[in-house]
């Protein structure tokens, strides 16, 4: 039981706090269809800017279709799922929207 992901991405989203956890910015973007190069193209361009302290402090999630176990109406559902660095560097690399 719980809920599951299709895997496919169809937006990026990313939060930065500082030290103490404060909230200091958010980048959002979503997509009606999953992802294509253009799109992510243009994600990596933005992440680029980010300098290296921030990215020390960013929290990564990605928007996906998701279903569930828990309840007993079945159907599907977008959802923001926890994400890392690395996943989204490979998705920047190859384009892969997959997770």
């Amino acid at each position: 039981m719980g809920i599951y992901s299709n895997g496919i991405v169809y937006g990026v989203c990313w939060t930065i706090f500082d030290n103490s956890l404060d909230f200091v910015s958010r980048y959002e973007e979503t997509f009606p269809e999953k992802m294509t190069l253009e799109q992510i193209q243009s994600v990596k361009e933005n992440y680029d800017l980010l300098t290296e302290e921030e990215l020390k402090d960013i929290s990564i999630q990605f928007y996906t279709c998701c279903s569930s176990s828990l309840d007993d109406q079945p159907g599907t559902f977008m959802m923001w799922f926890p994400g890392s660095k690395t996943a989204l560097n490979e998705l920047f690399t190859t384009g892969d929207t997959r997770l």
